[in-house]
């Protein structure tokens, strides 16, 4: 959570209206973009399939990492095993599941220069595939 000396940003967020739209309409956030998915993921995750979905830490690695970089987004996903609660890339860059709240799941990302993100991520019904629904940035006052 942010210090009182951190300026708060709202970078992405779903409104209320978006949340309880059918499953192939809720938009699904990916390396800032912002789509729905189509049925067919929905089914191969409930055939088993990209179980890596309904990990906090690993959906943060893969649709987020643009907020941390770019550059290491493979190495990223490559170091991501399911049911992971933290990934330490270096000193300055660490995914962390912080919370379960309810639906809501929030997940921290740091990266250097002390900036880090809140990230809330909830499964809606029907399915425990998790949509990002809200990125905070969190930029230290100077």
């Amino acid at each position: 959570m942010p210090s009182p000396k951190t300026d708060r940003k709202i970078l992405y967020a779903l409104d209320e209206s978006q949340l309880t739209k059918p499953l192939m309409q809720i938009p699904y956030y990916r390396h800032g973009k912002s789509e729905p998915l189509p049925e067919t993921i929905f089914k191969q995750y409930n055939e088993g399939h990209q179980s890596w979905l309904s990990n906090p830490v690993t959906v943060a690695i893969v649709n987020c990492s643009n907020l941390i970089s770019s550059d290491v987004v493979d190495v990223l996903q490559n170091k991501a095993t399911i049911g992971e609660k933290k990934i330490v890339i270096d000193s300055e860059r660490i995914i962390t599941e912080v919370s379960t709240e309810d639906k809501d799941v929030k997940v921290g990302m740091t990266k250097p220069g002390g900036i880090t993100y809140d990230i809330t991520m909830y499964a809606p019904q029907g399915t425990e595939v998790l949509f990002v629904k809200q990125i905070v940035e969190n930029t230290p006052r100077k």
